[in-house]
């Protein structure tokens, strides 16, 4: 009796995990579209901010640090280029 109990555990637990992973890929997609469109401001410094955080709060060993670095590198130049101070000092915090 305990087996079939574990295994409809065990199912639902990776169900709810692939759904939290599925909703992820949509965010990232539905972010890149809006990067795309948008013209040079501050909305997409926190675009690329919003990208950052995505890819942090994924604790998977799949982490892609290169990407998490280059859209902090284009954000904080940017930041810097438009002098908006609010960008510079989140992209200096997710750096550290």
């Amino acid at each position: 009796m305990k087996t079939p109990i574990k295994r409809l555990f065990l199912l639902a637990v990776l169900f709810i995990n692939s759904l939290s992973i599925f909703s992820q890929n949509i965010e990232e997609d539905s972010l890149l579209k809006v990067l795309a469109i948008q013209k040079t401001d501050t909305n997409i410094v926190n675009t690329l901010l919003s990208l950052v955080i995505l890819y942090l709060n994924d604790f998977d060993e799949n982490l892609d640090t290169l990407k998490v670095t280059k859209y902090l590198q284009k954000a904080l130049t940017l930041s810097e280029k438009l002098n908006y101070k609010k960008g510079e000092a989140k992209c200096y915090y997710n750096f550290g």
